[in-house]
């Protein structure tokens, strides 16, 4: 497991590519990432860290909001959350790395767990090998 310290220089180092290279990327909402691009991402940073850290556990939170009719993905790596596009609301800066649980529960209080592959299966994109390079630097 990386320390926290790790998670948010590489969460840091991530989105700020992910911000410099989003018009170019050709995959569903990536132009306004952050903005509706939680599924996306977490995915795709979900199956990495998955192979890239067999022995962790890591799911791809599915959270949801009856009231507002909206939904949130982040991932869980064990005891810490990891939330690349947090900063799509207004009380955060930038990614979240903190520990379980999210912060974000509070506003999307439906939570459903699943496997990166789950998600993948259930998701309506590809996976984009664009993305996976950029979100590389956490299989490092």
């Amino acid at each position: 497991m990386f320390p926290l310290g790790s998670f948010e220089d590489y969460a840091a180092a991530a989105v700020e590519r992910l911000e410099a290279c989003c018009g170019s990327i050709r995959a569903p909402f990536i132009h306004s990432f952050p903005q509706n691009c939680c599924e996306l991402i977490s995915v795709h940073l979900g199956l990495m860290l998955e192979k890239a850290n067999s022995h962790e556990k890591v799911e791809v939170v599915k959270a949801y909001n009856r009231h507002s009719d909206e939904w949130h993905f982040w991932l869980e790596i064990d005891n810490l959350v990891l939330d690349l596009t947090a900063h799509q609301f207004g009380q955060y800066s930038g990614p979240l790395v903190c520990p379980k649980p999210s912060p974000l529960e509070i506003s999307f209080p439906d939570i459903e767990r699943i496997s990166p592959r789950e998600a993948k299966g259930a998701a309506t994109f590809d996976i984009n090998y664009e993305i996976e390079d950029i979100l590389a630097v956490f299989a490092r």
